[in-house]
């Protein structure tokens, strides 16, 4: 009896240990997504107070991406001409995960993204502006794929800490943004720009994305790419569906030289085939790679569906997935064939190899 009574105390205790170890709410503190400029500021002046900074850092640099051209369908496609994707989404499901995000979560139910190969950009979606988990970070660049996390900007009249932060980062000087996201190995900032407002900030933050580029090139970090949702226009316009045009050239870029990516929204204008092909001539006349240019898929409405999908083919634009503010679509659904721990990770990743596939 008392042997029986030690097993049960020793499974007790194993069980307290595991669910110790499991991620908590506060845990881990975020940085504020709209203080970028005052985290910059106090860094460059080697006072960044932040307890929690070391789970935001990679230790790792972006390799390059697998290609192995003897194993490929199509054998016309390369690195040149390959479209690029965009996986702008949430980590996991922020409302069931004490909000980990990609943290260490000490638990079977998380998430376990294995498309890395699909991808050549993944936007943390809620991860703050100018910061990514070091370790998804870590993960990402071991499979050649770019991080960023987003400036979660609300659609309409710019709201006031908004304002103050992209005033506070056009301010700065470009080279103390750029180290600050190489030392914290971030590949570039990210922008849910829907808002009006402030256009003198958007011309000198556009300005400060080339210079950014530049410097993480210089250091070796050759997929540093911003990401800009194509609503704000280069004059703080909302300025929709209208492909690239004189109203965010200048974000795209200047002289040759490319500043932002843009991630069209999901209806691309009025006359979808016509509006890609004009943004590509557009890119090539300003000497700059189409294929930095996303249309968009909304993947909360169902797409990539059977109506747009086609034109991609027939245009050199390259894909953007976004789904959703708060959950990664495809996670979210993971426990539609049963609940069970097993259950939930083999659909989530039959669910994923279907989709990429």
């Amino acid at each position: 009896m008392q042997r029986k009574l030690s097993l049960l105390a020793a499974l007790m205790a194993m069980t307290a240990t595991v669910s110790a170890q499991s991620f908590q709410d506060g845990y881990v503190q975020w940085p504020a997504s709209d203080q970028l400029h005052n985290y910059v500021q106090q860094w460059s002046n080697g006072s960044l107070n932040m307890e929690d900074e070391n789970f935001f850092i990679s230790r790792v640099k972006p390799h390059k991406q697998f290609r192995n051209l003897a194993t490929q369908v199509k054998q016309n496609i390369n690195e040149t001409n390959d479209k690029r994707l965009v996986f702008w989404v949430p980590v996991g499901d922020v409302k069931t995960d004490n909000g980990a995000n990609a943290l260490p979560s000490g638990r079977f139910d998380s998430e376990v993204f294995s498309m890395w190969s699909y991808v050549t950009h993944y936007g943390d979606w809620t991860s703050p502006h100018g910061w990514v988990p070091g370790g998804f970070a870590d993960v990402a660049h071991k499979n050649g794929v770019a991080v960023s996390g987003v400036a979660s900007i609300p659609f309409g009249t710019i709201t006031h800490n908004w304002n103050t932060c992209l005033t506070g980062q056009a301010n700065l000087d470009s080279e103390s943004i750029a180290k600050f996201l190489y030392y914290h190995g971030v590949d570039g900032l990210g922008y849910n720009s829907e808002f009006s407002g402030n256009a003198d900030a958007v011309q000198k933050i556009a300005a400060q994305h080339e210079d950014i580029i530049e410097y993480l090139n210089g250091k070796g970090i050759h997929t540093a790419e911003h990401m800009w949702y194509d609503g704000t226009s280069i004059s703080g316009g909302i300025s929709f569906d209208r492909g690239l045009g004189s109203h965010n050239q200048d974000i795209y870029g200047s002289n040759g030289k490319r500043r932002s990516s843009l991630f069209f929204n999901y209806n691309w204008g009025s006359n979808r085939n016509a509006n890609l092909t004009r943004s590509v001539t557009a890119a090539n006349d300003m000497g700059i790679d189409p294929l930095y240019i996303y249309a968009g898929f909304n993947m909360q409405g169902n797409d990539p569906g059977s109506g747009n999908w086609e034109y991609l083919s027939q245009n050199n634009i390259s894909i953007g997935l976004w789904g959703a503010h708060d959950n990664n679509m495809i996670w979210l659904a993971r426990a539609s064939n049963g609940s069970a721990p097993k259950t939930v990770q083999k659909t989530y990743l039959e669910s994923i190899e279907r989709y990429f596939g």
